[in-house]
């Protein structure tokens, strides 16, 4: 909860970036709790993604341009934290649409997701993938301030593809110079052929 209170208008730092990189916030929440036996299905508590996209990202006044979550294994447990987060940058870009926010609102300018199994494990799993894909989708061009997207290093086979073409011609990514898709597997289908 410290972190809610991090960012404010008075702050001054209106490019400052939150760097979140290296934490497992995709995986902490699920691999901490222990798994009960005999009481039915076990359902482990959601990823500390879902606290990021409820609290930090959703936060319209926070004065930060640039927000990294890189290696966190967002997408290695569960989709549920990625689309989350995609909710929460899609309130973010939508706020840059509306009047009256707060003064120590910033644009998000550079969104670092890369190193983190967008696919899932397996590889097979595009919930959180398509969940960005709509948030940029509904952003309006004219507010669309994202210039730098990095998806790097996220196994993206030849399936991601039509999710990143489509991102590509979404609204949000109206301002993009920079994207990042180093060390995937474009070509390559989700068996590696």
């Amino acid at each position: 909860e410290d972190l809610t209170g991090l960012f404010d208008e008075s702050d001054g730092y209106d490019d400052a970036s939150l760097d979140l990189g290296d934490n497992e916030l995709g995986t902490r929440g699920v691999d901490d709790q222990p798994r009960m036996k005999g009481v039915g299905h076990f359902v482990p508590p959601p990823p500390l993604t879902v606290f990021v996209a409820e609290n930090i990202i959703t936060n319209c006044d926070w004065g930060f341009a640039g927000l990294g979550l890189s290696d966190n294994d967002l997408g290695a447990r569960s989709q549920l934290g990625l689309q989350k987060l995609a909710e929460g940058v899609g309130a973010r870009l939508g706020a840059a649409a509306r009047e009256g926010h707060l003064p120590g609102f910033t644009h998000l300018r550079w969104l670092d997701l890369s190193g983190n199994l967008l696919l899932g494990a397996d590889g097979m799993r595009n919930t959180g993938l398509a969940a960005l894909t709509q948030a940029l989708e509904g952003a309006p061009a004219h507010t669309a301030h994202l210039e730098k997207l990095c998806l790097g290093r996220n196994a993206l086979h030849e399936a991601a593809c039509a999710f990143v073409a489509q991102m590509l011609d979404a609204p949000g990514l109206a301002a993009l110079r920079a994207l990042d898709l180093s060390d995937n597997y474009l070509g390559q289908d989700a068996a590696g052929r």
